[in-house]
């Protein structure tokens, strides 16, 4: 490698700011047991959400690898930017990212009549028809735990679009309706980027999301902690409902999966394909526990 940074610790960086920035002609960069944090665990202020802003590291630049490196406690530990052509990252572990998600309480959940619609009352909840919100911890109505598109009814109650109501709602303290945008990430790649590679990387509260296809996610681990919008997984963006990712490896990865988020979405406005393995021959070999 042309150019190394080695068991370099970057700690508080300012907000909105990046632990490392890679972009440019940086051929041949190599991060090797580096490490990046806005907040250390048990800082005041380390867990709470708007403190948690920008990328601990950054990369917009090919040829680029980042070896056995940790990020945590900001809003993309790991961000990968859309002139990314060649990127490799092996080992390390990515954790605790955040969208400063603004989460809504759910207080019930009930048939819309006709059509037997799963209808959420969540006062104030913010929403807007065509939004795609994630519901999470409801007790009773079970099968409303998931990602949906929604019809606003009023300023507090909403039809999600494709359910079908089967179960009681019974008292659900924790219960909430956040935007899909809103959701932490530990990993985000975005369109543009190309022959991304994770192989043997550990990710946990925070999703990975994807939105373009040249992605190889290899023996990795997903973990999950604590609940309700700390969710897990990979969550790949499509551009349209015919995509078939063809691009998209997961293969032999673990997920401890518990709750409400599965372990790989493929998602388009409006279609959300569960367990993506019908869609995509190249997703096997994983295990969620």
């Amino acid at each position: 490698y042309q150019a190394l940074l080695n068991n370099v610790t970057v700690e508080h960086f300012v907000s909105g700011g990046y632990g490392f920035k890679i972009t440019g002609s940086n051929p041949e960069l190599r991060l090797n047991f580096c490490d990046a944090k806005r907040y250390r665990f048990g800082d005041s202020g380390y867990n709470t959400w708007s403190n948690r802003t920008g990328s601990g590291i950054y990369v917009d630049s090919s040829d680029v690898l980042v070896n056995l490196c940790t990020a945590a406690y900001c809003k993309y530990p790991l961000h990968v930017g859309p002139d990314v052509g060649g990127f490799r990252t092996t080992g390390g572990h990515f954790y605790n990212g955040a969208a400063q998600p603004t989460q809504v309480t759910i207080t019930g959940a009930a048939s819309n009549g006709g059509p037997n619609l799963i209808r959420i009352t969540a006062t104030a909840h913010g929403r807007t028809t065509g939004d795609r919100v994630i519901i999470g911890a409801i007790n009773g109505t079970t099968e409303a735990n998931d990602v949906w598109n929604v019809t606003v009814i009023d300023a507090n109650t909403l039809d999600l679009i494709g359910s079908v109501f089967t179960n009681a709602f019974s008292a659900s303290p924790s219960a909430f309706v956040m935007l899909e945008d809103d959701e932490p990430c530990a990993v985000y790649v975005e369109s543009g980027a190309a022959s991304i590679t994770f192989d043997g990387v550990q990710f946990d509260n925070g999703v990975v999301k994807l939105k373009t296809d040249n992605v190889s996610i290899t023996g990795g681990l997903f973990l999950r902690s604590g609940t309700g919008y700390n969710s897990h997984g990979i969550r790949y963006v499509a551009t349209s409902a015919s995509e078939t990712a063809a691009g998209l490896h997961v293969v032999g990865n673990y997920y401890q999966q518990t709750g409400y988020i599965r372990y790989l979405d493929f998602d388009e406005d409006g279609v959300l394909c569960s367990y993506a393995t019908t869609i995509l021959p190249q997703v096997f070999g994983n295990i969620a526990a």
